[in-house]
C-alpha cells in the first residue's frame, strides 16, 4: 500500500469564527472549552484522551490536528488524460461552507483538507436542475495527481438519477467503489470509461442498503453522515443507514465527485462548531508496528502489521503493488506473483501456495506438474525421448517383446522378428503374414499358402481369388478353386495373361470376364493370338484382323472359304471360295481352268473371264484350238484379236461397232464380221482404200463404189 500526503493547508476554506469579546476584557486559558490559547496545540471542545486531541489539548501522537476550518485543498478532474467529456466548473460560496459544480462534465473531485477517519461529517448534496440524470457524490483518499498514478486508490461514493446504456449499461443507484490504478478512457457513455460502467480499475464494492436502485431527486437536498474508519465504513442518508461495510480502506481526507451531471451543490454541515479537527496522521505509526497508517489496514492493532521476518521491510508494504502484502507475498519484486494469483503450468508459485503442482496432474507423484516435468513416468528415459511419455515401461533402450508397443523407442515394432510382407508388423502379431487380405487362419481353411499373397502366381492376389475361406471362388466351375486355378475363367488365356483389367468397362475384369473387350465374341473363339500382329492379343482387339472393321461387323462367318472366320482373317479373299477379281468365278474355279483369280479378263480382250467360261465343267472354245475363250485373244480365230473385234468402228462414226453386220453375232465370233461374203481371216484387219474402215467390216474394201 503506498504512503499518502497529506497536508492541512487548503483552498476552499470554511471557517468557524472565533467569538467576540469586548474591548479590554481577558478571559482564562481553559483546556476542553473550544478556544486554542497557548500554549495548547488544540482544542476539541473536550478533555479526553485518544480522539488526537488529549485531556491537556495537546496532539496526541500519529495525529493530525487543524483549526476549525474545512477548506479545499485542490481541485481535480480527468479532461487531461482523454476524456470527451469537458472539465468541471467549481465556485465557493461566500459564506465558505457551499462549493457548486456548474458544467456537463467529465469525472472530477473537490478534495478537503478534512480528515475522513475518526471524524464524523455530515453534508448536504442535491442537484438544483431537472436537466439530466448522471452522477453526484463523494470521496476519500484521492490524492492530487492520482487520475494517472498507477498505484493510486481511493473510494468513490457516486449516485445515479436514471438507468442508461450509453456505450455500456450505467444503473440508477448509490453504489460504494474501490478505485486502483488509472481507469481506462475507452467505452462508456462520452468515453467516461470504468467510472460510467465500475468496470475495470473501478471496482464497486457495495450498493446502498435502500437507495442502491433508487435515483436521487431533481430539486431535494439530502443529508448524508459519513463515519469512516479504515476498517469500517458506515454512512446514513436522511438518517437511514444505507452502507455498513467492513474491511481495509485506505486513509486520506474528504472530497466531493461529479461526473456528467450539472448544478451539483455540496454544503458543508458538520463539522463546523469545534476548536479543533483531529484525524490520524497517514505519515505516523500510531499502534507502533512499523508500518504507518496511511499503509497501515489496522493502525491501533500493532498484531495486524509489522516487521515479522525481521527484514526491515514493513509486513504490510506492498513493494510489487499487487494487492498482497510483502509479509505474505512469495515475491515481493513480482507483481503477477501473489497470495491467490492465477496459477499457470511452469516452475513459478504465482499462488504462493507452496506447490507447483496445484490442480494440474503429476503422473509420477513427484510433485511436480507434467507440464513441467523432464520425465513424467520417471522411467529415467527424459520426455523429449520417450515415446510414451507416462508409462514406465516403455523408454529408449528398453527390452522388445514381439507385442504391439514399441517399447524400445525405435519408431519400429518389428527390431529383430520376421516381417515377411514388410508391413512393420513382425509375422508373430500380424493375422496376415502376406499381406494379401486373407487372414492366416482363412487361408488354412481354404488351403492357400499364408506365406505367399498369389498361391497360383496367376497376377490375381489370394484376396481377390478367394472370397469364402469355407467355399473358395471357383469361377469356371472346374473343380479348381481360383486362388490354384491359372485359367480362372476356362477361356483358355491364361488368368496371368488376361490380367485385372476391365476395357470394355462391363465391371468384369478380363480373368473372369469370357468376352474381354466386349466384341460378341469370346475370349475362347478369339483366342490369345495376334492375328493383325498389332501387339494386341485376338481377345482384347476390337479388330483383330485390322481390316478397318470391328470384328461384330465382320462377323465370325468365312467367306472365301479358308477355314478362318472373317473377324480373325486378316485376307478375306485368299480362300478357295473367294473371287477377289469379280469376275463371277471363284479362285478354286479360276485355278481349276487356269485363269488368273487376281484379274478378271485373264487374256486381256475386254471381257471377263467368267462370261467367257460360262460352265467351268465345259469352257467355251469358240475357235477349236484347245485354248479357252477366257485364256484366247483371238476367240473366233480369224486373226484379229478379240479385243480389235470389239471396239472397230463399222461406220466411221466414231463408235465401236462389236456386232458390224446386226447379225445377233458378235464380230469377235463372227467368221465374216460385214457379211459381204468374204471371212474376216480373208479380208485381214487392214484398210485397203485408206478410208479408215478395217476390210473385214468394209463392205466396198477397194473402194470403187461396188460392195
Amino acid at each position: 500500500m503506498r504512503r499518502r500526503d497529506h497536508t492541512l493547508p487548503g483552498l476552499f476554506l470554511f471557517t468557524i469564527f472565533a467569538l467576540a469579546f469586548s474591548p479590554g476584557i481577558a478571559r482564562a486559558q481553559v483546556c476542553g472549552d473550544g478556544e486554542v490559547e497557548a500554549p495548547e496545540e488544540c482544542d476539541d471542545d473536550n478533555v479526553a484522551d485518544g480522539d488526537g486531541c488529549d485531556s491537556g489539548c495537546l496532539v496526541e501522537e500519529g495525529y493530525l490536528c487543524a483549526d476549525p476550518t474545512f477548506e479545499i485543498d485542490f481541485f481535480e478532474d480527468w479532461s487531461s488524460q482523454g476524456f470527451l467529456a469537458g472539465p468541471t466548473s467549481w465556485a465557493l460560496s461566500a459564506d465558505n461552507l457551499t462549493v457548486s459544480q456548474t458544467q456537463n462534465s467529465g469525472p472530477g473531485v473537490a478534495m478537503t483538507n478534512l480528515p475522513a477517519v475518526g471524524v464524523t461529517i455530515e453534508f448536504e448534496l442535491e442537484v438544483e436542475t431537472i436537466s439530466d440524470d448522471d452522477f453526484i457524490g463523494w470521496t476519500v483518499g484521492y490524492q492530487s495527481g492520482d487520475h494517472s498514478n498507477a498505484q493510486a486508490e481511493y473510494m468513490i461514493f457516486d449516485w445515479k438519477q436514471g438507468d442508461q446504456e450509453c456505450g455500456g449499461f450505467a444503473p440508477r443507484g448509490l453504489a460504494m467503489n474501490r478505485v486502483t490504478g488509472i481507469p481506462t478512457l475507452s467505452g462508456g457513455c462520452s468515453q467516461l470509461g470504468n467510472f460510467w460502467t465500475h468496470t475495470g480499475a473501478v471496482s464497486e464494492e457495495a450498493r446502498a442498503l435502500t437507495l442502491g436502485s433508487t435515483g436521487w431527486g431533481d430539486n431535494t437536498a439530502y443529508l448524508v453522515e459519513l463515519q469512516y474508519e479504515t476498517d469500517r465504513v458506515q454512512v446514513w442518508v436522511d438518517g437511514v443507514l444505507q452502507f455498513d461495510v467492513s474491511g481495509s480502506f485506505p486513509v486520506g481526507n474528504f472530497g466531493f465527485y461529479t461526473m456528467s451531471q450539472a448544478e451539483d451543490r455540496f454544503t458543508l454541515v458538520s463539522p463546523t462548531d469545534s476548536a479543533s479537527v483531529c484525524g490520524l496522521d497517514p505519515d505516523a505509526d500510531v499502534d507502533g508496528d512499523g508500518v504507518n497508517s496511511g499503509e497501515d489496514p489496522d493502525p491501533w492493532d500493532p498484531l495486524i502489521c509489522g516487521d515479522s521476518d525481521g527484514d526491515g521491510i514493513d509486513d504490510c508494504a506492498d513493494a510489487d503493488g499487487d494487492g498482497d502484502p510483502d509479509a505474505s507475498d512469495c515475491d515481493d519484486g513480482d507483481a503477477t506473483i501473489y497470495n491467490g494469483a492465477p496459477e499457470s503450468c511452469d516452475l513459478v508459485d504465482s499462488d504462493c501456495d507452496g506447490s507447483l503442482l496445484d490442480e494440474f496432474d503429476d503422473f509420477d507423484g513427484d510433485g511436480e506438474a507434467d507440464c513441467t516435468d523432464a520425465d513424467d513416468d520417471a522411467d529415467g528415459d527424459p520426455d523429449v525421448t520417450d515415446c510414451a511419455d507416462f508409462d514406465a515401461a516403455i523408454f529408449t533402450g528398453a527390452t522388445e517383446l514381439c507385442d504391439e508397443v514399441d517399447s524400445d523407442c525405435d519408431g519400429s515394432l518389428v527390431d529383430e522378428f520376421d516381417d515377411f510382407d514388410g508391413d512393420e508388423l513382425p509375422d508373430c502379431i500380424d493375422e496376415d503374414d502376406d499381406g494379401d487380405s486373407v487372414s492366416d487362419d482363412d487361408e488354412a481353411i481354404a488351403g492357400s499358402d499364408p506365406l505367399d499373397p498369389d498361391s497360383d502366381d496367376d497376377g490375381v492376389g489370394d484376396g481377390d481369388d478367394i472370397g469364402d475361406p469355407s467355399n473358395p471362388d471357383d469361377s469356371d466351375g472346374d473343380g479348381v478353386p481360383d486362388f490354384e486355378d491359372e485359367d480362372d475363367d476356362g477361356d483358355g488365356v491364361p488368368t496371368a495373361d488376361e490380367g485385372g483389367f476391365d476395357p470394355d468397362a462391363d465391371g468384369v475384369p478380363n480373368y473372369l470376364d469370357d468376352d474381354s473387350d466386349g466384341d460378341g465374341f469370346s475370349d475362347e473363339e478369339e483366342g490369345d493370338g495376334d492375328a493383325d500382329g498389332d501387339g494386341t492379343p485376338n481377345f482384347l482387339d476390337l479388330d483383330a484382323d485390322g481390316e478397318d472393321g470391328e470384328d461384330d461387323v465382320d462377323g465370325d462367318g468365312d467367306n472365301d472359304g479358308d477355314g478362318i472366320p472373317d473377324y480373325l482373317d486378316i485376307d478375306d479373299d485368299d480362300g478357295p471360295d473367294a473371287d477377289p477379281d469379280g469376275d463371277g468365278l471363284s479362285n478354286a474355279e479360276e485355278l481349276s481352268i487356269g485363269t488368273d483369280p487376281q484379274n478378271p479378263d485373264s487374256d486381256g480382250d475386254g471381257l471377263d473371264d467368267g462370261f467367257e467360261v460360262v460352265d467351268v465343267g465345259a469352257p467355251v472354245d469358240s475357235d477349236g484350238d484347245l485354248v479357252i475363250d477366257a485364256l484366247d485373244g483371238d476367240d473366233d480365230g480369224d486373226g484379229i484379236s478379240t479385243a480389235d473385234e470389239l471396239g472397230v468402228d463399222a461406220d466411221g462414226d466414231g463408235e465401236p461397232d462389236p456386232d458390224a453386220d446386226g447379225d445377233g453375232t458378235p464380230n469377235y465370233l463372227d467368221d465374216d464380221s460385214d457379211d459381204d461374203g468374204m471371212s474376216d481371216h480373208f479380208e485381214g484387219d487392214g484398210d485397203f482404200d485408206g478410208d479408215g474402215i478395217h476390210d473385214y467390216v468394209d463392205l466396198d474394201a477397194d473402194g470403187d463404189g461396188i460392195a
